[in-house]
């Protein structure tokens, strides 16, 4: 699903989630059938001391410090899960917020990523602020290349949720404000922790296009914040959605030419002079199968403007 994302750091940013997941999955499972013989070892013995626990399961792992007494008898697998939960969703965020300092620096917009992590909404001024004023920003400078020839292709991503794009910013705000307070405030819910959250209880689960909303235990002002495992994993589709969608409004920009130029050089060049492919110069049908085999091959969707392709690869000099 990384195919037919225009950035080559949107691509990157979906491996990672998988990544994140392969190891979530197998961890979590590891540690249930950790704890599972850990407690069936205690039970047959008549005394267990924390240097009898680790001789026998922690013995030459060149671990040290570990306590399986408090891990593994004495902490639920409930309070287990609400760890991994906090592990999850600290990741995701910096997956997300590395992708997008990454990107809009890309575009020379790096002031813009703020903007990008808010739903739309209007100042005092009048002015717009969030999602809204940074696309405007955005669109000031477009690319009729990238627009007419590739944005169609990126809307049809399974994941791009333009028009679910609010909504899954309200969502964002709510289990970003929750990750702050865990990292900056003891793990106790401020008053916009509790604003996000409310915000997002008037959501449906259809609004992110998900088969459930992802759970996220009630929100207290002054009270602990609690994480669902479940509920993190259901906000990771959420982080996938905004990827996809930023992505394809982000490749509008004209400074996103730069990155298609770059990955044609990249793919089809490496350290060398760029390659030059012949093109077809009587058939046009040809010519059209060429290019869209060459972009394909760049993990770029097939362009609705085969003939503006054509024309800025010859200006370029990558084709002839």
């Amino acid at each position: 699903m990384a195919r037919y994302l225009f950035f080559r750091t949107s691509r990157s940013a979906y491996e990672q989630v998988t990544e994140l997941f392969d190891f979530v999955w197998s961890t979590n499972v590891s540690l249930w059938n950790l704890r599972w013989q850990v407690k069936g070892f205690a039970d047959t013995q008549s005394v267990i001391t924390e240097s009898v626990l680790n001789g026998r399961f922690v013995a030459g792992s060149g671990i040290r410090g570990a306590n399986l007494s408090r891990a593994c008898l004495e902490m639920t697998w409930e309070e287990q899960q609400s760890q991994f939960a906090k592990f999850l969703l600290f990741d995701l965020f910096a997956i997300i917020e590395g992708w997008l300092a990454k990107v809009l620096d890309d575009l020379g917009r790096p002031g813009l990523a703020k903007e990008f992590q808010f739903p739309t909404s209007t100042k005092a001024n009048g002015t717009l602020a969030g999602f809204g004023f940074g696309q405007a920003e955005l669109r000031a400078t477009p690319s009729p290349l990238l627009t007419r020839s590739f944005y169609p292709g990126l809307r049809s991503h399974p994941k791009n949720s333009l028009n679910e794009i609010e909504k899954l910013l309200i969502a964002y705000r709510c289990f970003k404000e929750c990750r702050n307070a865990v990292m900056h405030a003891g793990g106790i819910a401020q008053t916009r922790t509790v604003s996000a959250y409310q915000a997002y209880l008037a959501l449906t689960a259809s609004d992110l296009r998900a088969k459930e909303l992802p759970e996220c235990p009630p929100v207290l002002a002054g009270n602990r914040v609690q994480l669902s495992l479940r509920g993190v994993v259901g906000f990771s589709d959420v982080i996938l959605r905004l990827i996809a969608t930023l992505d394809a409004e982000f490749a509008c920009a004209l400074h996103a030419e730069k990155e298609f130029r770059s990955q044609w050089l990249t793919y089809y060049a490496g350290a060398r002079s760029a390659k030059r492919y012949v093109l077809s110069t009587t058939n046009a049908s040809r010519r059209d199968e060429q290019i869209g085999k060459l972009v394909r091959k760049l993990g770029l969707p097939t362009p609705s403007d085969f003939p503006l392709i054509e024309s800025y690869l010859r200006a370029e000099g990558l084709v002839h």
